[in-house]
């Protein structure tokens, strides 16, 4: 969805997820998004990779979206952190120039959006730096605050 604001400002949002699995195996089910993503993703592809695909698609529909002039808010539920070897998310950060909008506002160290896994952030907010340079404020529910879910929710306030 992409609103114009202010001065004609194109602000362009994106949701997105990432699945958790790298290959098939006995505990991905048929109906599951990653087989799923296989399915559609074969015809294209000898060797489909949805967990790597999403992150060549993303890089090119934000980068299109940045050459004409839009400021962009990509919400992810990435299953991977910034950290690990050969980061999909850090190489997305890297081709579109986004920045992590809750490293950014957070002096602290970054809390868990996992449930199962301590210290680890797998949800991301992430902005072109105009877009995130308005934000003040940026916070994060509980787990199992509002929806039922293994992840957090986050909340931002804006300027």
């Amino acid at each position: 969805m992409t609103i114009i604001g202010k001065c004609r400002i194109k602000v362009s949002f994106i949701t997105a997820y990432r699945v958790s699995q790298t290959t098939m195996n006995e505990h991905v089910g048929p109906m599951s998004a990653y087989s799923q993503q296989c399915h559609l993703l074969h015809d294209e592809y000898k060797y489909p990779d949805p967990r790597g695909r999403i992150i060549d698609d993303l890089i090119a529909f934000i980068n299109s979206k940045n050459d004409k002039g839009h400021d962009i808010v990509l919400m992810i539920d990435a299953n991977g952190t910034l950290k690990e070897r050969n980061s999909g998310i850090r190489h997305l950060l890297d081709a579109t120039g986004l920045v992590d909008v809750l490293a950014q506002i957070n002096d602290s160290e970054i809390p868990s959006t996992y449930i199962n896994a301590k210290k680890r952030c797998i949800d991301f907010m992430l902005m072109t730096p105009r877009a995130a340079a308005a934000v003040e404020k940026m916070g994060m529910l509980s787990f199992n605050d509002g929806i039922l879910t293994d992840q957090r929710q986050s909340e931002n306030v804006e300027k």
